[in-house]
C-alpha cells in the first residue's frame, strides 16, 4: 500500500554530538565519498575488515540486523537458512522520512552484526543503536564506494548506488566478509553464495541492458518523482531530465517555479512519461502529467522493495520490474 502521509521537509543532519555516541560500535571508516567526506558522518562504523573474527556456539545461527529491504534480500542470499534476520526498514517503506521503533532497537541488541547502508540514507539509526548500548560490529555496505555527488538534502553523496548492479557486486563481497568474521565458521559458504548471487546479478545486469537498449536512444528520457535513478541512467545509457521534487531525498518540497521549469523541459524534451515510486505520494507528478498531457507510471520501487507478491520484493525482482516498465512507457 502507497504511503500518503508526506512530511515535506528537508531531512536536517543530527548533531555534532550525535556523532560521537556511537564510537563503542567501532572505528569510524576513513573512506571518502565525492563530497569528501566520510561515508556517513553521524553513525560511527566499522569497516568490514576490521570487524573482530568469532566462532559462534555450536548449532547456532548468526543473527543479523538490516536497514534497508535491498540490504536485507542480499543477506537472505548470502547467509541462507543459516543466518537469522532481523530487518529494520519493511517493504514499502521510505527510509527518507523513517522513525525507528522500541523493536528496531531491540534488534540492535540481539544481533551479532548490524549492516547500515551508509552516505546518510540510514543517519536515522544513530540514536537507536545509541540506545541499544551495544558493542556489536555495525558496517556499511558502501564502504569503499564512491558515491555521485550529492544535494543539500543527502551532502554526503547521492545514496541510491542499489541501482547499479556493479555497485551492488560490491556491497555484496563487504556482506559477506564481514558476516564470515563474524561467524567464521561459515566464512566459506558466505563466500561462495556471495559468488553464485553476484552471477546472477551478471544476468540481471545483461538482461536490463537488453530491455532498456529496445528503447529508442532519443526516447531515453527519465522524469521521476525524486532524483533516485541516477545510477541507473548512468548504468543503461539514459538521460535524467529532472525530477519533479529536485532533491535525492522525497521528502523536500518543490517551488512553483521548479515545477513551471520541471514542465517546460519536460515539453521541450518530448518525454514521453513520468515515474514514480510505489512508496511515494505522486500528486505532484500527476499533477504535472496532467499539465504535459503525458502519462504516469507510478508503480516503480525505488528506495525499497515490494511486498511479497508484488513481483518486486526481491533485489533482482525490483530492478526488473523497474526496468520493463520503464522501457514500456517510453518506447
Amino acid at each position: 500500500m502507497r504511503q500518503m502521509t508526506r512530511r515535506y521537509v528537508v531531512r536536517s543532519m543530527a548533531s555534532a554530538a550525535g556523532i560521537a555516541l556511537l564510537t563503542a560500535c567501532g572505528a569510524g571508516s576513513n573512506t571518502k565519498t565525492s563530497t569528501g567526506k566520510a561515508p556517513d558522518a553521524t553513525v560511527a562504523t566499522t569497516a568490514s575488515t576490521n570487524v573482530p573474527s568469532g566462532t559462534l556456539a555450536a548449532g547456532a545461527k548468526l543473527t543479523v540486523a538490516a536497514t534497508t529491504t535491498q540490504i536485507q534480500d542480499w543477506i537472505q542470499n548470502i547467509g541462507g537458512d543459516r543466518v537469522t534476520l532481523l530487518g529494520i526498514l519493511k517493504p514499502n517503506v521510505d527510509p527518507h522520512d523513517y522513525e525507528p521503533s522500541v523493536e528496531d532497537a531491540n534488534n540492535v541488541s540481539k544481533a551479532n552484526i548490524v549492516f547500515l547502508h551508509g552516505i546518510g540514507l540510514d543517519n536515522f539509526m544513530t540514536k537507536t543503536i545509541k540506545n541499544a548500548n551495544s558493542k556489536t560490529p555495525v558496517v556499511a555496505v558502501t564502504e569503499g564506494l564512491t558515491p555521485f555527488k550529492g544535494d543539500e538534502a543527502e551532502p554526503l553523496g547521492d545514496p541510491h548506488v542499489w541501482f547499479d548492479p556493479s555497485l551492488v557486486k560490491q556491497m555484496v563481497r563487504t556482506i559477506a566478509g564481514a558476516m564470515g568474521k563474524v561467524d567464521s565458521a561459515n566464512a566459506d559458504f558466505y563466500q561462495t553464495n556471495a559468488q553464485k548471487y553476484g552471477t546472477q546479478l551478471d544476468q540481471m545486469d545483461n538482461q536490463i541492458a537488453g530491455i532498456i537498449t529496445q528503447v529508442p536512444k532519443d526516447r531515453r528520457k527519465l522524469v521521476t518523482n525524486h532524483d533516485a535513478f541516477r545510477y541507473f541512467a548512468a548504468r543503461y545509457d539514459m538521460t535524467i531530465v529532472g525530477a519533479v521534487i529536485p532533491s535525492l531525498s522525497d521528502t523536500a518540497e518543490p517551488s512553483a517555479k521548479q515545477i513551471n521549469d520541471l514542465i517546460a523541459t519536460i515539453k521541450r524534451e518530448q518525454v514521453q512519461a513520468i515515474f514514480a515510486e510505489s512508496s511515494a505520494n505522486p500528486k505532484v507528478a500527476e499533477q504535472v502529467a496532467k499539465e504535459t498531457g503525458i502519462q504516469i507510471v507510478d508503480n516503480l520501487y525505488g528506495d525499497s522493495l515490494g511486498a511479497p507478491g508484488s513481483g518486486a520484493e526481491t533485489y533482482i525482482g525490483m530492478m526488473l520490474f523497474d526496468a520493463k516498465r520503464i522501457a514500456d512507457a517510453l518506447k
